[in-house]
């Protein structure tokens, strides 16, 4: 499944009419749409922390999550510190690849209110320039901000970064912003309008990458799905944990490491099987900080 999540409807109307998406009614109490083949959701959340928050956790342990699934997060930001569009980083971000996009990747994300850092991973070849985002209930403008560097606003994506976390790895979560100043609805519309191809190309870019990950996963043995249910168990996970723990797997395999030789550490540490489940989340969440 592919988990999109905007904060307004006119930033994803055009990507509704476009795919011909239907309104999902009665499972949950954020707007949603789905499209004919039921392999995406969007999720509209609303303004604020709290709200992108509340929609990420609602959605995703409701729907559960899987190894090929993403989380596509998109919307508008705002200019903070010395942005000017420059300075972007990568072998992609020539002038002809800027200009195809309005939409800058978020590689870092800033909790202004708690001050901490996430990092989503860039492991996918994606044609946008990159930037920070800085994310609070409060915008710092200009020289108030003490940024210095290329940096973007919006007050969403940090939260749904951390609460995305819970379900979904840092490789499976992306944050697109399209810098706007101070636009008024109708210059919003018809920006979000115009760069609706951009976003159906990378939705369909996604949906294939999930497609691969789902082939690849079925690359474990049966032997391996043996130890992966018996190391499963041995961290009393839940639905949502067992989804996070085959997506490290693959992760690792994916890298060419050996992820028996990690978790077999463990065991012989003591430190597996656990006493409960909250000591296994605390064991997988210090394997996905590695």
């Amino acid at each position: 499944m592919l988990y999109l999540f905007a904060a307004s409807y006119p930033e994803a109307a055009p990507l509704i009419r476009r795919g011909g998406w239907r309104k999902r009614s009665g499972r949950s109490a954020f707007l949603q749409f789905q499209d004919r083949e039921g392999k995406l959701l969007l999720s509209l959340s609303g303004s604020g922390q709290i709200a992108a928050a509340s929609a990420v956790s609602s959605v995703l342990s409701s729907e559960g999550v899987s190894c090929g699934d993403f989380l596509l997060s998109f919307g508008s930001a705002r200019r903070l510190g010395s942005f000017r569009g420059e300075g972007m980083r990568g072998s992609l971000r020539s002038p002809e690849r800027e200009r195809e996009s309005g939409f800058f990747l978020l590689n870092k994300l800033v909790n202004l209110d708690s001050g901490r850092s996430f990092y989503p991973d860039m492991l996918y070849d994606l044609p946008f320039p990159e930037c920070t985002g800085f994310s609070g209930e409060r915008f710092y403008a200009g020289e108030e901000s003490g940024i210095s560097e290329d940096a973007l606003f919006d007050r969403e994506s940090a939260a749904i970064y951390e609460a995305g976390s819970y379900y979904l790895s840092p490789d499976r979560m992306l944050f697109l912003r399209l810098l706007q100043e101070d636009a008024g609805e109708e210059q919003r519309n018809a920006l979000f309008t115009e760069q609706e191809p951009v976003l159906s190309s990378l939705i369909g870019q996604l949906q294939g990458l999930s497609e691969e990950l789902r082939s690849r996963a079925a690359l474990f043995s049966e032997e391996e799905e043996a130890e992966i249910g018996k190391l499963s168990a041995a961290l009393h996970c839940s639905l949502s944990m067992d989804g996070r723990l085959r997506q490290l797997l693959l992760y690792q395999k994916l890298s060419g490491e050996d992820w028996r030789e990690y978790w077999n550490a463990l065991y012989r540490l003591g430190e597996l099987p656990c006493r409960d489940k909250k000591e296994g989340k605390r064991i997988l969440e210090r394997a996905l900080s590695f």
